[in-house]
């Protein structure tokens, strides 16, 4: 059997709360949530079983909306760290809500080079900062100045695979569902 499948097999299917079955310590926060996207999101629903995870992520968002970097390398970031960590769910959120072009989008998601080098550059740094535990060298790090990235592009890739680690964690232990207005952009990682 594949790692895919018994990582599949393997969930707890933790529920997804409302507003109404939420704990107290998670109700403004999902207050917030809904008033930001209209709705609550199932992967919110889900994170608020915990309080401090749903804070907590919340909190590190914000911090890295933050950043310098643009929506669009912000995506990047986001999208690659969670093809590595093989987690379906926020591949296809930051998908939908992606403010990258539709060709980079594809080619990302396809494990294709990206045309843009300032995300080419983010997209490779990220993946290997996952796959190898945060430790990127200097060659592979030296990309992000040659692609004309900020200074600071480095620790902001860091915050956007510790968003990833906690969510795409999460959900690979929750079985989070996806929602229906992410199934345009539904994606499964591939089998090992």
């Amino acid at each position: 059997m594949n790692q895919t499948a018994t990582r599949t097999e393997n969930r707890t299917h933790w529920p997804v709360h409302d507003a109404t079955t939420a704990p107290e310590a998670a109700k403004p926060a999902l207050e917030a949530v809904r008033q930001r996207y209209g709705a609550i999101p199932n992967i919110f629903g889900v994170m608020a079983g915990s309080p401090a995870l749903l804070n907590g992520y919340l909190a590190l968002t914000e911090a890295y909306e933050g950043g310098e970097l643009t929506p669009a390398q912000r995506d990047v970031i986001l999208i690659a760290a969670s093809m590595v960590n093989g987690c379906g769910y926020c591949v296809a959120a930051h998908s939908t809500m992606s403010s990258l072009p539709e060709e980079e989008l594809k080619a990302l998601r396809a494990g294709e080079p990206l045309s843009d080098p300032a995300l080419e550059a983010l997209c490779r740094v990220t993946r290997a900062a996952v796959e190898r535990q945060g430790w990127v060298d200097d060659a592979l790090r030296s990309e992000l100045d040659a692609a004309g990235l900020p200074a600071s592009a480095a620790g902001e890739i860091l915050v956007g695979v510790a968003l990833k680690t906690m969510s795409n964690y999460m959900n690979h232990q929750a079985g989070t569902p996806l929602d229906s207005f992410l199934a345009a952009w539904a994606w499964e990682p591939r089998a090992e």
